[in-house]
């Protein structure tokens, strides 16, 4: 619960699917005017019943807070992964928090089903019994597919009660699908016997069963009924229109409100609830005439619909392209047109935002961080740039949020099957188009900030080299060539301004004696240790170089203490000379420059200057 709303999860796929939407637009409906508000977790993909579609997506219900949620809505049918579906029950129980699966039927949950077995026998005794069919065939679904084996026992049953004697030539395998439904349809038609009707166990059959028997010039409905299962959309947007039984997630919706209802205010609910489905009589059985439905104006929509979706990839495109170029994450989140992206916040792991972190290394438990960072909110202010956010305060603005009453719709952001975060869609209506631009936009995130962070990491990549070239690696001072890259710009500086430049040389002493008497790895460790004291006691801004054998120089931008530095310098070194125990002694000399930046500031004059007898200090 957050504030006086009671927070009910509702755990989905392709919320833009006419069924998804119907569901969730129709519960919040029911369930708003009594302080309820949903979190909608949505998938852009259904895993089909196969774990190795599954991926990173299933990640998004690591998502829910179970402490201010109040109730777990599954979408058991959307969802279509019996170890992600039970692996949510088992948290909601963990925490106490009722489990309601719509369309399935699992332990520890409050299930509604469909009555789906009622459904197909109104659909099979309306064709036997209405239209008095008795030659009539089954297209049936997947072998040993539960769905398929109950659809096939119901065609049994009914045609046994008309007196209908069943054998196996009355049945074709078209396996839930398109393809080898044509083949079945096509092995019907050889075989020279056309049924009066037949009768598919779904409506992706039955559309291929009427487009292949039209194809070979057999009628439907005048020669052959058929009829379907599911009731799809598309099955009205075909000729003729396809006879079918419609599982209405209206009717599911307004079952499933009563069921929260009741579970959170601890009433008691049976644990199997049944919805029946409804017949849609349409052209395909002949019940109504073909062609008297015009669907023009349906399929007009349509078309502007994929029009208007067709402008807007080419849109979103652009917006990848530009924030995979951009230099930074706050250059990148401006290319976020909020002419395109409306109505959303977008919420990435910290982790993401480290440019020196390759995105294929980076691990999260439980996919999303504690601290995460906010980097787009299309209600933020003017100015707004991205900042720190608690993945516990949800979305910003979340009081603002809940008072408009409508869902909030939350997709994970993943590239290369690393977590990145998520997007929340914050609709302030029912607009399908809105609902129907989801799976485009939150892909084109995908892509576009995990192209970003892929592209930071290579500018990383390439800088960290760049540097590498610059730097001595005996002393980790510059070489002469990244000093005078680096102190062309401070010159600049100085003579812009006239500043004051304080440059100072440091000789190791007895380098000779050293590598004579102990060898080159010691006057090499000398060397070091002289320089490591030599960054140290120099400011940080200093500019350290190493010209090779014992000669080190610092550019230092002000007027500076040269003995101070020294001083430093020699507390540094009484310090390792005692630690090391080597028997000899690390010693230096110093020389020191001052100049104005109207002065001569070459970096020639100012070695030669500093290493001046006169110059020691």
């Amino acid at each position: 619960m957050i504030g006086n709303y009671k927070i009910i999860a509702v755990c989905i796929s392709r919320v833009h699917d006419t069924s998804s939407y119907e569901f969730v637009t129709k519960l919040n409906e029911k369930l708003k005017g009594d302080n309820y508000r949903l979190f909608v977790y949505n998938l852009c993909n259904e895993f089909y019943w196969d774990e190795n579609r599954r991926g990173i997506e299933a990640s998004l219900f690591n998502l829910i807070d179970y402490s201010v949620t109040d109730a777990v809505v599954i979408m058991n049918e959307k969802i279509r992964d019996v170890n992600v579906t039970e692996s949510i029950i088992a948290k909601a129980k963990e925490n106490n928090v009722p489990a309601i699966v719509v369309d399935g039927e699992y332990e520890g949950a409050y299930n509604l089903e469909f009555d789906y077995k009622k459904g197909f026998e109104d659909i099979v005794r309306h064709v036997i019994e209405k239209h008095a069919i008795k030659d009539v065939h089954f297209m049936g679904g997947s072998v040993g597919n539960p769905f398929a084996d109950e659809r096939l026992e119901v065609f049994k049953k009914v045609a046994a009660e008309n007196g209908i004697d069943f054998n196996d030539s009355m049945v074709s395998n078209g396996n839930f699908a398109a393809e080898e439904t044509i083949d079945a349809t096509k092995k019907i038609i050889a075989s020279g016997k056309i049924p009066k009707a037949i009768i598919c166990a779904n409506d992706i059959m039955a559309i291929n069963v009427v487009d292949t028997l039209m194809d070979n010039d057999i009628k439907v409905p005048e020669d052959c009924i058929v009829t379907g299962f599911d009731g799809i959309d598309e099955i009205k947007h075909v000729t003729p229109s396809i006879s079918s039984c419609f599982c209405n997630y209206s009717d599911m919706a307004n079952q499933a409100a009563c069921v929260i209802k009741k579970a959170t205010n601890g009433e008691s609910i049976d644990n199997i609830e049944l919805v029946s489905p409804e017949l849609i009589i349409a052209e395909s059985c002949g019940c109504v005439e073909v062609g008297a439905v015009d669907d023009r104006e349906s399929l007009k929509k349509i078309g502007m619909g994929f029009f208007r979706i067709q402008d807007e990839s080419r849109e979103l495109f652009a917006i990848i392209e530009a924030m995979q170029d951009s230099l930074n994450l706050e250059s990148a989140v401006a290319c976020l047109d909020k002419g395109v992206f409306n109505d959303m916040c977008i919420v990435i792991n910290k982790i993401c935002t480290d440019r020196s972190v390759l995105l294929r290394t980076i691990e999260i438990e439980n996919y999303f961080e504690d601290d995460m960072c906010l980097i787009y909110d299309t209600m933020a202010k003017e100015g707004f740039k991205p900042t720190e956010f608690k993945k516990s305060d949800i979305v910003p603005s979340l009081n603002d949020r809940l008072s408009s009453g409508y869902p909030l719709i939350f997709s994970e952001l993943d590239f290369m099957g690393i977590s990145l975060g998520y997007v929340c869609f914050l609709f302030d209506n029912y607009n399908i188009s809105n609902y129907a631009e989801i799976s485009l936009e939150v892909t084109a995130l995908r892509n576009a900030i995990g192209g970003f962070i892929n592209a930071q990491y290579q500018h990383y990549i390439s800088e960290q080299m760049g540097e590498l070239y610059k730097i001595d690696p005996q002393t980790n001072l510059y070489n002469l060539q990244g000093f005078e890259m680096e102190y062309s710009s401070m010159y600049d500086r100085l003579k812009n301004n006239d500043g004051d430049l304080t440059a100072i040389f440091v000789d190791l002493d007895n380098l000779k004696s050293i590598n004579d008497e102990f060898g080159y790895g010691a006057g090499d460790e000398a060397i070091q240790a002289v320089a490591e004291s030599f960054k140290e006691a120099c400011p940080d801004s200093a500019l350290c170089v190493h010209f090779g054998g014992s000669d080190m120089l610092a550019a230092i931008e002000g007027d500076v203490d040269p003995k101070a530095i020294k001083a430093d310098m020699i507390k540094l070194l009484a310090e390792y000379n005692e630690q090391s125990e080597n028997p000899y002694e690390v010693q230096f000399s110093v020389g020191a420059y001052k100049a104005k930046g109207s002065s001569n500031i070459e970096v020639e004059t100012i070695i030669k200057e500093t290493r001046k007898l006169s110059n020691r200090i």
